[in-house]
């Protein structure tokens, strides 16, 4: 379970970034577990992943590209 947004107010919303360019697309998000996402993203014709750490708020690798 990624989040529940049922009962938050606003203070409590926190924006996530991957810092994508304009040609940079979301293919695909799977959870590796409670801290870590893995996107699959879209550039043109080539394809990379971004694991992101929910906890840090931060990328922590690129594969690929």
């Amino acid at each position: 379970k990624i989040s529940n947004t049922e009962g938050l107010t606003s203070e409590e919303i926190t924006s996530y970034s991957l810092n994508l360019s304009n040609t940079e697309s979301i293919k695909d998000i799977k959870i590796m577990n409670e801290n870590n996402l893995l996107f699959v993203i879209s550039d043109n014709d080539q394809i990379y992943l971004i694991i992101y750490n929910l906890d840090k708020k931060q990328v922590i690798s690129k594969i690929g590209k």
